[in-house]
């Protein structure tokens, strides 16, 4: 009876342990940009860490600490999926971007929810960034299917479709590839 006890519970130990595991997910750094006085790295879970120059002059890196999570302003939860824009002195807005489409801007002590960029349903955003250009400042954000967005004065609008679509396959039936190949 001991015997089979120590082996329940082993058992139970198992799989409590194995749900645990399943259940941590490490933190992965989804962006940085560099801002007028620190720089900032943006967590997949929301988190936000900044760390401040010590000079101007030579950039000297200070502590990293955790400010928030980005989440706080609300908004619905999704991976954060990158950082676009900056805030030097030539001013601009930094954003954060969630797999979900959600726009968050973001200072150093919070941020502050923007919406969600209208795309289809099923998509999912897997990057954010800046370009700079002779013309101006545009930010885009492009979908896994390779919808492109761009943020402009009226919002977010649609930017065109990258041609890297899924590889067209051939539908032959059975009998013609076994004929092709005896």
């Amino acid at each position: 009876m001991h015997r089979m006890a120590s082996v329940f519970f082993g058992i139970v130990i198992a799989v409590v342990v194995c749900s645990v595991a399943t259940t941590v997910h490490a933190q992965v750094a989804a962006g940085t940009v560099m801002t007028e006085c620190c720089a900032v790295v943006a967590m997949d879970n929301g988190d936000v860490y900044f760390s401040q120059y010590l000079d101007r002059v030579n950039y000297a890196q200070g502590p990293w600490t955790l400010a928030y999570n980005i989440f706080t302003a609300g908004g619905p939860r999704s991976r954060v999926v990158g950082v676009g824009g900056g805030l030097g002195a030539g001013g601009g807005t930094a954003l954060i971007l969630t797999s979900g489409g959600g726009i968050y801007t973001f200072g150093t002590t919070s941020g502050v929810f923007n919406g969600v960029i209208d795309h289809p349903t099923g998509e999912s955003f897997v990057t954010i960034g800046l370009n700079c250009s002779i013309n101006g400042r545009h930010i885009y954000a492009v979908t896994d299917a390779g919808h492109v967005y761009r943020a402009s004065s009226n919002g977010w609008e649609a930017a065109g479709t990258l041609p890297t679509g899924p590889t067209p396959v051939s539908h032959r039936s059975w009998g013609s590839l076994k004929t092709t190949y005896r």
